[in-house]
């Protein structure tokens, strides 16, 4: 294995990247973590056992890869960029248990891909923050494949994620991931342990995927409700509700109180359970939920 670059080392990263004419990337989110230490930590807590299936989203110079492989992983590493997916490439050369994809994860095709590894799978990864949340909503697309979900995100989005109602940060995304998964974070993890240094303050956000035991429209009017809702989120969410729904607020709130909500309340008062009983009763009412 070529060791051209020393991850941990920011010195031998400036060199490596200014070597092969490479910028770091705001735009696709090229902070790249340079502690080995932190590497380990993320890895434990995302719980990878020897032999299991692991998928890293932004393989970078491979720092999160060399932990996964090390712990006995068995790792696809996908990259946008195509001269740092050329560079992993070298660096893992004669690693068995380690393969590199170039692609941009976000139009690769993940059916294909999740059929080509072993399943069920572990997502581990060091992710561009601006796109977070359409990475996260692609992977509980997937959910049944996947066994555990182990991200460094902006602090704010997962404090968004892990929100309870009532609080400021709670809103449509709080729903959408608390319905399909439990989600907590984990540590947080300093500005300079990365290079170049985010702007922003990051953590390990865990996620484990469950199954609702709902059916599918339901699972899609609860969320369709959410995402209405909080579009006015200080409001009260009769009208809202009443304006996506196209019924008369009267049904709305009767449909409000049958399912135990108040109809004065705020849609970031409103727990998961809510959305998905009024779901309930809405849905025949109402065909824009269909």
């Amino acid at each position: 294995m070529s060791e051209s670059v020393n991850p941990a080392s920011p010195s031998s990263v400036r060199r490596f990247l200014a070597s092969r004419g490479i910028r770091p990337s705001r735009r696709l989110g090229q902070n790249f973590l340079t502690d080995r230490g932190v590497a380990g930590r993320i890895v434990s807590a995302s719980g990878v056992q020897p032999g299991e299936s692991c998928l890293e989203i932004g393989g970078g110079l491979g720092m999160l890869t060399d932990a996964l492989a090390a712990a006995g992983a068995r790792v696809t590493a996908v990259e946008v960029d195509a001269r740092l997916a050329e560079a992993l490439s070298e660096r893992m050369a004669g690693r068995a248990n380690v393969r590199i994809v170039h692609g941009d994860f976000l139009k690769l095709d993940l059916c294909d891909l999740l059929s080509s590894i072993h399943q069920p799978v572990r997502l581990v990864a060091n992710i561009p923050y601006s796109i977070t949340t359409p990475i996260i909503e692609r992977l509980l697309e997937h959910r049944t494949a996947i066994s555990g979900i182990a991200l460094l995100v902006q602090k704010e989005v997962a404090e968004r994620v892990s929100a309870s109602p009532g609080s400021r940060q709670y809103g449509s995304l709080s729903v959408f991931c608390q319905m399909f998964t439990e989600a907590r974070v984990a540590f947080p993890v300093p500005r300079h342990l990365f290079y170049p240094e985010p702007e922003v303050e990051s953590v390990l956000l865990l996620m484990t995927p469950r199954e609702t035991g709902l059916a599918p429209e339901i699972e899609n009017a609860a969320l369709g409700l959410a995402r209405a809702a909080f579009t006015q989120r200080r409001k009260r969410l009769v009208n809202p509700l009443s304006d996506l729904l196209g019924l008369p607020k009267e049904k709305v709130e009767d449909a409000l109180r049958r399912a135990g909500i108040d109809p004065a309340r705020r849609a970031e008062e409103l727990s998961v359970i809510d959305f998905v009983r009024l779901a309930e009763l809405l849905l025949p009412q109402a065909s824009v939920l269909d």
